[in-house]
């Protein structure tokens, strides 16, 4: 067996992969939207759930945008926290150079943001955009 020195182990990135899930919790962890970005098929699937996010917050609680290369909005949803919102399932068609941004008054605790093949979490913030590349997602600083 042929020894292999760490700096050719190839190490997993959290932003490669073909699938990532967006999780929004609220109350109580209680999950009142989810976003799951596809790069295979290239869309977005946001599934609002029927319900408040967050009694505590009559202000904006999340939010999500959607933009093209040329920042013209593909999608745009704003979540107060004490509205009552519908069941409802939106599907966005995306595209190699397309900003997802993701707002949440909670992010350390209430935000998730997982990569579906390798389990691994990105960064999130009270505000956070990633470009969709056609190996997944970078963060845009």
């Amino acid at each position: 067996m042929e020894k292999v020195s760490l700096g050719d182990i190839p190490v997993q990135k959290a932003e490669v992969g073909p699938n990532f899930l967006y999780t929004f919790n609220g109350l109580g962890d209680w999950n009142f939207l989810k976003m799951n970005v596809s790069i295979e098929d290239m869309e977005a699937r946001i599934q609002i759930n029927a319900g408040r996010p967050h009694v505590y917050y009559s202000k904006q609680y999340a939010a999500i945008t959607i933009l093209d290369q040329e920042n013209k909005e593909k999608y745009h949803e704003s979540f107060i926290g004490t509205a009552t919102y519908a069941a409802k399932l939106d599907k966005v068609k995306l595209a190699i150079g397309d900003l997802i941004q993701v707002e949440h008054e909670e992010p350390q605790h209430r935000l998730i943001i997982q990569n579906q093949m390798n389990h691994l979490y990105l960064e999130n913030n009270k505000t956070v955009t990633y470009r969709v590349t056609s190996n997944g997602l970078v963060v845009v600083k």
